[in-house]
């Protein structure tokens, strides 16, 4: 794969072949027929990568702002997401012994337990994939409830 010359600190490569491109998924799972087209870039001189997300539901859209970069105080990768129903989200870089190469994870704190998600670029930055799971307060492992096959978007 070649590398695209996009600034992102080290910690950040693993966006590399998302940022500045448009990603789309169709299909359905759980919440019906949907769409969500996620869009990735550089912020803040390469030490922070944006990704917008907008969910065309049936009848209904809903719209995330997430930011990843490393944390100053712990030094792990996270990301602080903001959702469109007023929701705010951290999440921490953890390892996942079963997760496929070229896939990061990470894990948030809900109110009903804990939620991972796992985006995963492969193909030589062809394809991006996102796994999300829950494990709600009690359970013993996560279960997957979504998972997302996103492709570039036509220009």
């Amino acid at each position: 794969m070649v590398a695209r010359r996009t600034g992102l600190t080290r910690a950040l490569r693993f966006f590399e072949p998302l940022v500045g491109r448009k990603w789309v998924f169709a299909g359905s799972g759980p919440m019906g027929k949907h769409r969500c087209t996620r869009e990735y870039r550089s912020i803040l001189a390469g030490n922070y990568v944006e990704m917008t997300s907008t969910w065309d539901l049936t009848g209904e859209s809903y719209e995330e702002l997430a930011v990843f970069g490393v944390d100053r105080d712990d030094r792990k990768l996270k990301f602080w997401s903001f959702t469109s129903d007023g929701k705010r989200t951290v999440g921490t870089e953890v390892a996942v012994a079963e997760a496929p190469a070229g896939t990061l994870a990470f894990e948030a704190d809900m109110h009903a337990g804990k939620g991972r998600t796992l985006p995963t670029v492969g193909a030589g930055g062809k394809t991006h994939d996102v796994a999300v799971e829950a494990k709600p307060n009690r359970a013993k492992g996560f279960k997957r409830f979504l998972d997302q096959a996103f492709r570039p978007a036509s220009r």
